[in-house]
């Protein structure tokens, strides 16, 4: 910041500067729909609807006006999360941090305070990003600044709070186990990301949640949560400027802390080895097939990163011929292709769901539609212009919503900085969606993890072998719940007698298999 500049105002930037930013804030944060903001020709100085800052500490302030929305949303968002796990033990601890944030603080108890500003509230622990929010009428936004900054300032860990917030997790925790879903989830993550698993498992393991004790809150808190790692967003039908004032006044003391990351190196992800593929067989009408690899990383390579939503987006659109071959014919009931951004490898995943009568066959074509997208044929330029414009669209409805618009930014800040120049998110074009094909997905190891219920398998179970005999390239038998304990039995006690993956050897050989101790 130029001296003598006012530490809550925006910079006055060159005319090129402030084309450049808007273009960015509108094309990535999806605001187009957002009609205060003046078009990227115009003279109009942008702090009247949008003002950041970043106070001495090191916390940095974003309000942005949006009248669409009749009401305030409060984000304080941290660098913190399922990837500073680094530790045996840890494995949870952001979370917990996370549910013990809202039960106490210095100035008493949130739930109270809000419910006199007519506040709800909630938070949400990723794998790279923690966030608490709260949503308040426009009128009480000044208050609802100063309850969030006081919770985040001076949290309060008691013995009894704690012991019960224990309990709702591990009521969380099995419920999550007694979910199908949650356990294919669960177990495509451990296959993908193999020893560097705990970096990416958010809920956490049931035994490290339990050994936790109040002194490993309180060093979780002072190490992360410094304003340094932290930036509070607020959107909706605000006076930016005002905010801007009111979370200075309410935060500035808070005092700086070290570097959380100076002395920390995140542990690296290994590549998957091979292909593997893992049956896990749960009461399920339909199959469930997941395909996974690991794909880029934002920090890294931030084209591969761009050119993977678009794909994907390509991918999914109901007009590709990925649809037409796989779900209009009649293989497929549904079908999809995503990227998750992160900083340290983020997950490609194709999902698709048949009935048990075709899995084997739709396994099948998913191979060959894989096999096809580096092909030079594979899509149009059209077809990309027509899946970056459904894309925009679909952001800007999406940043309608009075929590997802603060979430994006609070996301974006976490990653890549709010600041960043994206001005590559345009050039991606044709070339570079088809070299993230061919670095990321064409030919790289990958997880096909299949959901099938037992009637399923035991119906079916020579035709799944046979498809697993042609997907396997460094398939284990070691995944196998019945041929071997697996540790998620024991690491999600009491439930550790779910169901989980099957080999070839456990599905030709059932009638003699039994339950592990």
């Amino acid at each position: 910041m130029p001296a003598g500049e006012q530490p809550n105002r925006v910079s006055r930037r060159r005319r090129s500067a402030v084309k450049l930013r808007l273009r960015a804030f509108r094309t990535v944060l999806g605001l187009a729909g957002v009609t205060a903001l003046p078009a990227l020709g115009q003279e109009t100085e942008p702090a009247a609807e949008w003002r950041d800052t970043v106070l001495d500490n090191g916390l940095q302030i974003v309000a942005v006006r949006n009248p669409v929305i009749p009401a305030a949303t409060i984000v304080i968002a941290l660098r913190n999360g399922a990837f500073v796990q680094s530790e045996p033990g840890q494995e949870g601890l952001p979370h917990l941090v996370e549910h013990m944030f809202f039960k106490s603080f210095a100035g008493g108890r949130i739930s109270s305070q809000a419910g006199e500003i007519d506040a709800t509230y909630n938070g949400a622990t990723e794998v790279e990003t923690v966030t608490y929010y709260m949503i308040v009428p426009a009128r009480n936004v000044k208050k609802g600044i100063e309850i969030i900054a006081k919770a985040v300032r001076s949290p309060r860990f008691p013995k009894d709070d704690l012991k019960e917030e224990k309990k709702r997790l591990r009521n969380e925790l099995e419920r999550n186990a007694a979910n199908p879903f949650y356990v294919l989830n669960f177990r495509t993550n451990e296959v993908l990301w193999g020893p560097a698993f705990n970096l990416k498992n958010v809920g956490g393991y049931l035994p490290a949640v339990l050994a936790t004790t109040p002194d490993a809150l309180e060093d979780h808190y002072r190490r992360f949560y410094v304003p340094n790692n932290a930036a509070l967003i607020v959107t909706g039908d605000i006076s930016p400027q005002e905010v801007i004032d009111e979370a200075t006044k309410r935060l500035r003391s808070w005092e700086r802390g070290p570097d959380p990351f100076e002395s920390y190196s995140h542990p690296p992800v290994p590549p998957l080895p091979g292909d593997t593929i893992v049956l896990v067989e749960a009461d399920a009408p339909d199959v469930t097939l997941r395909i996974t690899w690991q794909g880029p990383s934002v920090a890294d390579d931030r084209e591969g990163a761009i050119a993977a939503g678009l794909f994907s987006n390509l991918v999914t659109q109901r007009v590709s011929g990925a649809y037409r071959r796989l779900v209009d014919s009649g293989l497929l009931q549904s079908f999809s292709l995503s990227y998750k951004n992160s900083n340290h490898v983020g997950p490609i995943t194709l999902a698709a769901r048949t009935v048990p009568l075709q899995a084997a066959a739709a396994a099948t074509a998913l191979r060959a539609e894989i096999a096809m997208m580096d092909s030079p044929d594979y899509f149009t330029d059209q077809e990309l212009e027509l899946a970056r414009r459904s894309r925009d669209v679909r952001n800007a409805f999406r940043r309608e919503s009075a929590i997802s618009l603060a979430l994006n930014l609070a996301d974006r800040w976490s990653l890549v900085g709010i600041d960043t120049d994206d001005e590559e998110e345009l050039e991606v074009g044709v070339e570079e969606v088809r070299s993230f094909v061919s670095r990321y997905i064409s030919g790289q190891p990958k997880a096909l993890i299949m959901l099938a219920s037992t009637h399923t398998i035991d119906t079916y179970a020579d035709a799944l072998i046979a498809c697993m005999d042609e997907w396997e390239r460094g398939y284990s038998a070691s995944v196998c719940w019945r041929c071997c304990p697996h540790r998620l039995l024991h690491l999600l006690h009491p439930i550790g007698r779910y169901r989980m993956a099957l080999c070839k050897k456990a599905i030709r050989s059932r009638g003699n298999m039994t339950l592990p101790d």
